[in-house]
């Protein structure tokens, strides 16, 4: 798979996040891949392992949003480590009404043409409650 492939793996799972098309994310990882979210608020950094638990984890997303878009700016192909590194920002708005926004980076390694683990890096003061 080439690079370009891959990039756009990677934007499509973004862009099913940002269609709140959560059960679709499983097109997109790997049976074995692992999702983290290194920085979080008083508690220890997130882990999920295997694509149940991530698409699990993603359930929360329609529960709190009726839109949410990401935008991707920058795009980094890491050919040694077969790895992808995003920059995004977000706009949502909740279903409480309140509007959200986040900058992401986003470092997603690949096995064949999956991905097969997902570090998502965002600030956690601005992350929506459910």
């Amino acid at each position: 798979m080439s690079a370009s492939a891959r990039l756009a793996t990677a934007e499509g799972l973004l862009d099913g996040i940002s269609r709140l098309d959560i059960e679709g994310l499983g097109g997109w990882l790997h049976d074995d891949v692992v999702m983290e979210l290194p920085f979080t608020l008083g508690e220890a950094p997130l882990r999920f392992e295997g694509m149940e638990k991530v698409i699990e984890a993603m359930q929360s997303a329609p529960e709190m949003f009726h839109r949410f878009q990401f935008s991707v700016h920058e795009r980094y192909w890491c050919p040694e480590r077969a790895t992808a590194v995003l920059e995004a920002t977000s706009m949502g708005i909740m279903k409480s009404q309140r509007t959200y926004q986040n900058r992401y980076l986003f470092v997603f390694r690949f096995r064949e043409d999956r991905i097969v683990h997902w570090q998502e890096f965002f600030n956690p003061l601005l992350a929506p409650r459910p």
